[in-house]
């Protein structure tokens, strides 16, 4: 778990205006503008209150929280305004703490409290069904706080470019959460620090948990998967079918940058087919997105297995395209049945992929510096039998480094071997990648 640090956050505004934007009581708030106010003690925040907001049906409350050394003003930066999270009252606070010339959201009791009162005053001013949380790097790790510190303030959770720290409560009151984990696989805070947490949620009971993946993304913030997992997490919470429809068809869009989240809207649209007073046609609705989704990943398997061919073994790396759709689809269609049949089939082979790249990559980075020649042959280790690892293009530059600069002097056959593998894995990931990609365009949905 990570420890009480801030961590860097890179800001990229989509429309940085050049003033701050104009103030307003949310009292007398005009719908769908943006404005500023500040809370009882306080503390600044920005907000947008829906177009349609109706004051006797309410709305959901999103409440965005920024990474370290930035300000309330960072969610309408890079969040659009008409786009992101249209049909909630979207606020956005200033860190809890001032620290070294900016306000931070640290892992204190004292910021969940300023936290929580925020939102019981935003709750005496509009009427709010649902209350998520959207944390961003610094933000991330707080958000994942506060549901344990208030677990009844929380229906979901959305954090971006964190782990959890070690004190965050999990206990059952935070069962009823859906626990939504993005992550970049090449942001600089590690992607498996998600992914633990992720695991962590899990392993402690926690009935909702999603972790959505972004190969090859760095820290930056992306609205448009942020708002699909927090589409995840009204869908697997909100007793109103017609918003878990809502939250359906916003995760069925098959444009989205870094695409579709698979396993968020296999989830979602099964939860819908056997609703509960849903009406029929939402059912039906439900149904054919489930059995698309589900038709996608078996195609995926049908692909890995021809690829594979029958003299493959899918716990080693091998030339084709199948290694980098195995990649892909491990982690993106977690949920769905024919994913859940192909673990099953592959149980041994799978945990065995992940136990050689735990170990090897443990080697590997505990001889990095003081004997290059062992890291290397970790590296070439956890390349061939690990090569799921989101870490194995990061280890291939790096032997590739050692090699060129002469550090690891290896045989002629070794450096053969190395570089035939690590090419197999390149093409494998950049094929692959692109035939799973084609390969979900042609969902129906």
């Amino acid at each position: 778990m990570q420890p009480l640090a801030l961590v860097l956050t890179l800001v990229v505004p989509a429309a940085q205006a050049a003033d701050d934007n104009a103030s307003a009581d949310p009292r007398a708030a005009k719908p769908g503008k943006v404005y500023q106010w500040q809370a009882a003690d306080g503390l600044p925040y920005e907000y947008r209150v829906p177009e349609d907001y109706d004051p006797e049906r309410g709305a959901n409350l999103t409440l965005v929280l920024h990474g370290n050394g930035l300000d309330h003003r960072w969610t309408f930066w890079n969040h659009p305004t008409d786009e992101f999270r249209t049909d909630d009252i979207v606020v956005s606070p200033d860190g809890t703490t001032p620290l070294n010339g900016s306000n931070e959201f640290l892992g204190e009791r004292k910021d969940a409290e300023r936290v929580h009162a925020l939102i019981a005053e935003l709750e005496e001013i509009w009427k709010v069904r649902e209350t998520f949380l959207y944390g961003h790097s610094q933000g991330s790790f707080f958000v994942f706080y506060y549901a344990g510190e208030f677990p009844e303030d929380v229906d979901g959770v959305c954090g971006h470019a964190s782990g959890a720290w070690n004190w965050t409560k999990l206990s059952k009151k935070g069962h009823h959460q859906a626990i939504g984990v993005l992550h970049g696989t090449d942001d600089h805070i590690p992607y498996g620090q998600g992914w633990y947490a992720a695991r962590w949620y899990r392993d402690e009971g926690y009935p909702l948990v999603h972790l959505r993946t972004l190969f090859d993304w760095n820290h930056r913030p992306h609205w448009y998967q942020a708002q699909s997992v927090l589409a995840w997490c009204e869908g697997m919470t909100s007793d109103a079918p017609e918003r878990v429809a809502v939250s359906l068809e916003l995760l069925a869009n098959p444009d989205l940058p870094m695409g579709c989240d698979w396993s968020a809207l296999w989830a979602v649209a099964n939860r819908l087919a056997g609703m509960k007073g849903a009406t029929e046609k939402q059912k039906q609705r439900g149904a054919q997105v489930a059995a698309a989704v589900d038709a996608l990943a078996a195609d995926h398997v049908t692909a890995i297995e021809k690829g594979l061919g029958k003299k493959g073994k899918l716990g080693t790396l091998s030339k084709g395209e199948w290694a980098g759709e195995l990649i892909r689809f491990v982690e993106e269609f977690d949920g769905t049945p024919a994913h859940a049949a192909f673990v099953k089939a592959n149980k041994k082979a799978l945990e065995g992929l992940r136990k050689t790249a735990t170990d090897a990559l443990t080697d590997y980075h505990a001889k990095k510096e003081e004997d290059p020649a062992e890291a290397f042959a970790a590296g070439c280790e956890a390349l061939e039998h690990g090569f799921l690892n989101y870490q194995i293009p990061e280890v291939v530059t790096q032997c590739r480094t050692w090699l060129d600069s002469g550090a690891v002097e290896v045989k002629k056959k070794e450096r053969a071997a190395f570089e035939e593998l690590a090419e197999t894995y390149t093409e494998a990931r950049k094929d692959g990648f692109a035939a799973f990609e084609k390969s979900n365009k042609k969902a129906k949905l």
